[in-house]
C-alpha cells in the first residue's frame, strides 16, 4: 500500500514541478531550482522501484521508504503553494485601477516570494538528495544476515 501511495505521489510530484516550470519558473527567477528538483524526483523514483521490492527484507529500506513519503508530501505542499501564487498572478480585474493597485502589490509580493520559495525548493531537494544517499548506501550494503556481521 505504501509503495502505491509513493508510486503516486513521485508522478503527481512531477506533474506538478511541470506545471510550476511552465507558469512561474521563469517569472521569478527559479526555473534552475525547479529543473534540478524535477531531475531529482525522477531519479528517486526510479530507485524507488528497487527499494519496493527490498522493504520487505531490511527495516533499514522500510524507513527510507517511509522517510521519503514525508519529503514528497512536503514537496507537494510548496509546489502547490507555488502554483496557487501563479494562479493568483493570472487572475486580472477589469477596472485599470485595480490593475495597477495589483500590478505594484504584486511585484512587491513577488520580490518576498522568490526567495522564500526558492530556498523552499532547495531545502527540499537537499532532503530528497540526502534520502538518496542515505538509499545508495543501503542498496549497496544489502540486509546483512548474522554471519556477514562477523
Amino acid at each position: 500500500m505504501a509503495e502505491a501511495v509513493i508510486s503516486i505521489g513521485g508522478s503527481v510530484l512531477a506533474n506538478l514541478i511541470t506545471q510550476a516550470l511552465g507558469k512561474v519558473g521563469n517569472l521569478w527567477g527559479i526555473k534552475r531550482e525547479l529543473q534540478v528538483l524535477e531531475s531529482t524526483v525522477t531519479m528517486l523514483q526510479a530507485l524507488l522501484d528497487n527499494a519496493e521490492e527490498q522493504q520487505h527484507q531490511s527495516s533499514q529500506i522500510k524507513d527510507w521508504v517511509e522517510k521519503l513519503k514525508e519529503v514528497f508530501y512536503d514537496l507537494q505542499d510548496v509546489l502547490e503553494e507555488f502554483n496557487i501564487e501563479a494562479m493568483r498572478g493570472e487572475l486580472k480585474g477589469d477596472n485599470q485601477m485595480i490593475k495597477v493597485v495589483r500590478t505594484f502589490f504584486s511585484s512587491l509580493n513577488q520580490l518576498a516570494f522568490e526567495p522564500k520559495m526558492s530556498r523552499k525548493i532547495r531545502e527540499v531537494r537537499e532532503r530528497l538528495l540526502v534520502i538518496k544517499d542515505e538509499k545508495d548506501f543501503q542498496l549497496d550494503k544489502g540486509p546483512m544476515n548474522s554471519k556477514q556481521r562477523e
